[in-house]
């Protein structure tokens, strides 16, 4: 066989087992960070958290995903059928297709691109145009406005989350995600959260935001265009 064909059915054979991996691997992590999400912020306010299900409430991230899979599958008589089927779609591939980028070991990583972060929140942001075109297709006002309200939240804190990572790359000089965690090394004090004040300042606010109560729908968009995006544009004058 010609080494170039050689080459290029080992580095499609490459992908795909790297995508059929990650595919397989995505459902887990939710269940897992969900899980996280809910024991770390009960100990950051003082309550119990979920202690029924399972040890220690372990399985109760995949209850609710179980509950959700079980739920009804309907589609309302007026929507577009194709588009309102392909919304959800859209917003798992997202999540699913993102990890690709994501260096898991040193060497384990499915695409090592230069412009991995770009790629990443590329990618990402497809979750939000998902959840629009969920409300739009179901040909229902109400649903196209919870979508509106769903993606406008979304894009609210995304915005300010993409500005505040201009700081990293400044300091890290790159944009591929395998030597940004080179450059930090195991010394949390060389992370990059930590070598930028305006970042620090930040990190220790959702701390704290995380010890209160949540804020309302009204609050977290005032919060992200009012605050947050302007606090992310210093941090990267800073450097």
């Amino acid at each position: 066989m010609d080494p170039a064909v050689f080459d290029s059915l080992l580095g499609i054979g490459r992908f795909v087992l790297a995508t059929t991996f990650l595919l397989l691997l995505t459902v887990p992590t939710a269940f897992i960070v969900g899980q996280m999400e809910l024991k770390i912020m009960a100990q950051m306010q003082l309550r119990y958290g979920p202690n029924r299900v399972g040890p220690w409430g372990m399985f109760q991230s995949a209850i609710h995903g179980f509950k959700m899979l079980a739920k009804e599958d309907q589609t309302p008589d007026r929507a577009d059928v194709p588009t309102f089927t392909l919304a959800p779609w859209m917003v798992f591939m997202a999540a699913a297709m993102s990890m690709l980028v994501i260096p898991f070991a040193p060497g384990i990583v499915a695409i090592d691109s230069e412009i991995g972060v770009i790629y990443f929140f590329a990618i990402i942001g497809l979750s939000v145009v998902g959840m629009l075109i969920a409300g739009w297709a179901s040909y229902n006002k109400w649903a196209l406005l919870g979508g509106l309200r769903a993606s406008s939240q979304m894009l609210s804190y995304e915005v300010a989350m993409g500005l505040s990572l201009m700081g990293v790359f400044l300091v890290m000089q790159t944009l591929e995600p395998g030597a940004m965690v080179l450059w930090q090394g195991p010394n949390p004090l060389h992370w990059g959260w930590a070598v930028q004040p305006v970042a620090f300042v930040l990190f220790l606010f959702l701390w704290f935001r995380a010890t209160f109560p949540r804020y309302r729908y009204d609050q977290i968009m005032r919060l992200g265009w009012k605050v947050f995006n302007q606090t992310s544009v210093i941090g990267m004058n800073t450097f």
